[in-house]
Parts: structure tokens; sequence; C-alpha cells
């Protein structure tokens, strides 16, 4: 069996699709991972300096 006719047996199965969506869905969360960890990132760097600048003024 030639590679090209591997190749069109591939496309042609369902698992092929599957294995599509799973990597589909894989970069949506990843996405979506990265994103909340630079937010949450940026959120908790603000916090500490508060904290930080509270009880650096604090006598």
């Amino acid at each position: 069996m030639s590679k090209f006719v591997a190749l069109k047996k591939f496309i042609k199965d369902q698992d092929g699709a599957a294995l599509a969506e799973y990597a589909v869905a894989l970069a949506v969360i990843t996405g979506a991972t990265i994103t909340a960890m630079q937010l949450l990132g940026t959120n908790i760097g603000k916090v500490v300096n508060s904290v930080a600048g509270v009880i650096q003024y604090t006598p």
C-alpha cells in the first residue's frame, strides 16, 4: 500500500475526524488556560505589591 493510498484511507476514516476534533478542543483549552494564567498572574502580582506596600509603611 503506497503512502498516498494510506493517507486517502486515513482521511476517509472517522477516527481521523475524531482526532482532528480532539486537536481543536486541545487548542481551545490551551488558549483559555494561557489567557487565564496571564490574567490571574497580573492580578496576583498587583495584590502582592499592594500587601508589600502596606507592610512596608506599617510602623
